[in-house]
């Protein structure tokens, strides 16, 4: 990847990193916001909210009105195929 003409090597970024898709989204579909977890190096977390791209994550949980989806793992662990992950995956109540 390249910034402002510098080259940035994703892999050295060695942080917790939390990644977010929704099933919905027409801005970032989730299959190519999964897709990004094997450039970076740390812990990471995916999780897959119902909904679109503002819908699933502003929600308030007491409304039950959408849920999510997580599978535990690491980016060695996990699927690399998105309907795999999914297929694998657990939903959960609430936003």
């Amino acid at each position: 990847m390249t910034t402002c003409g510098e080259p940035v090597d994703l892999s050295k970024i060695d942080v917790p990193t939390f990644i977010y898709g929704s099933r919905e989204d027409h801005i970032v579909p989730w299959q190519p916001a999964y897709a990004s977890m094997p450039l970076l190096t740390g812990p990471l977390k995916f999780v897959l909210g119902a909904s679109g791209h503002i819908a699933g994550v502003i929600n308030p949980p007491a409304k039950k009105k959408r849920s999510y989806w997580t599978l535990e793992g690491d980016v060695k662990t996990l699927p690399e195929n998105t309907d795999e992950w999914l297929g694998d995956a657990k939903e959960v109540p609430g936003s």
